[in-house]
């Protein structure tokens, strides 16, 4: 972490714009959206410090982002994920389970890459707030298929579940696995790991589910639809739609879907 040796040193109090300047440029000049990530990160932290009355400014304040970024319209088709859903198979046993998990899911790399053995609960994962971007526990179904890749080559043993160190660290090593499920892959326009969710997200709409229900199987913070969620109903409904998903994805329901709403209710 950037942050920490920088200013490790340094008074709260004395910490001035320069200094922060000083780091953020220095990101920037080897990695411009880390950079931005850094900044926003310093002035949450700096307004906290700022509500609680430890310094009198925040030294972050009107530093402006280094990189413009924009926004990513990449949508892989169902076609592609599924090459990446069987290419994972020549992986070793926990990078195969990350891909795969995080196709049959529509979870974030960061769950699944770190997810407990606590927080597998046989026909669905529990994850917990701290571990979700939404900041909420977030329940997510398991479909027979994913309930079995886990008990394939999910750890055994340690505390996590996707490892290639028998449990006692999560996986890791993400860029080194990108490279290879391209030289896999071989598609001709590139592609990032977070390019899956989109990929479902619009697969699913496109095929008869609702974007309420979309929202919720990629935990998007949407206050407006959470309290269908806990009814039995909707949550049987959601079941039944990942089960389907995983079928269509590792191709053995023989469906392409192409003008049939499977997900509709």
């Amino acid at each position: 972490m950037d942050i920490l040796p920088r200013f490790k040193s340094i008074a709260l109090k004395d910490v001035k714009k320069a200094d922060v300047v000083a780091l953020i440029d220095r990101i920037r000049r080897c990695a411009p959206i880390l950079a931005n990530r850094t900044l926003a990160l310093l002035l949450k932290f700096f307004n906290w410090c700022l509500g609680r009355d430890y310094i009198e400014l925040n030294p972050a304040l009107g530093i402006p982002r280094p990189k413009k970024e924009v926004p990513r319209d990449r949508v892989l088709s169902l076609p592609e994920m599924q090459t990446i859903f069987a290419a994972s198979s020549q992986l070793s046993n926990g990078n195969q389970l990350l891909v795969k998990l995080m196709l049959l899911t529509g979870q974030r790399e960061s769950v699944i890459a770190r997810l407990e053995q606590s927080e597998v609960r046989g026909d669905h994962l529990e994850i917990q707030r701290d571990r979700n971007k939404s900041g909420e526990r977030i329940r997510v179904p398991l479909s027979p298929i994913a309930q079995q890749l886990i008990a394939e080559l999910g750890s055994k043993e340690g505390r996590y579940v996707v490892s290639t160190t028998g449990g006692d660290k999560p996986i890791s090593g993400f860029s080194k696995l990108k490279r290879k499920l391209d030289q896999l892959t071989g598609f001709s326009q590139p592609w990032r790991m977070h390019d899956m969710r989109r990929g479902i997200s619009t697969y699913l709409e496109e095929n008869g589910l609702d974007r309420a229900y979309t929202a919720r199987i990629l935990n998007h913070k949407d206050a407006s639809v959470t309290g269908i969620y806990a009814r039995p109903e909707h949550k049987h409904h959601l079941e039944r739609v990942m089960a389907r998903w995983s079928e269509v994805l590792s191709g053995i329901s023989g469906l392409d879907a192409e003008n049939v709403l499977l997900f509709a209710r």
